[in-house]
């Protein structure tokens, strides 16, 4: 029974382990550009966005499909991004191991 005491241990440790990083994660600010960066986009772990940039020579009612479109490339960048370092910080906690539904 004292194994079995240890592994409960080592999965609650592991358990606020990961709840740290998902703050931490969360806390993040992740950028996403298009169009050399004439489109910007922040957004932070919870994929919340929190900042949007657009140069000036954009905004013009003729480009305005060239806008949407690099607003769509960026958001997806930055959000990409988000999804990228989550897997990469969590992936510590499971191995490596690809478990559904996990994170």
């Amino acid at each position: 029974m004292a194994g079995y005491g240890k592994m409960m241990q080592q999965m609650a440790k592991m358990q606020r382990d990961m709840e740290k990083k998902q703050a931490e994660l969360d806390a993040t600010e992740f950028v996403g550009t298009a169009g050399g960066s004439a489109v910007e986009i922040t957004v932070n772990g919870k994929r919340e966005v929190l900042n949007l940039s657009i140069m000036d020579e954009l905004v013009d009612v003729e480009e305005k499909e060239e806008l949407i479109d690099m607003l769509k490339i960026a958001i997806n960048d930055a959000l990409n991004k988000v999804e990228v370092e989550t897997d990469k910080a969590m992936s510590k906690f499971s191995g490596g191991a690809n478990i559904p539904g996990l994170f």
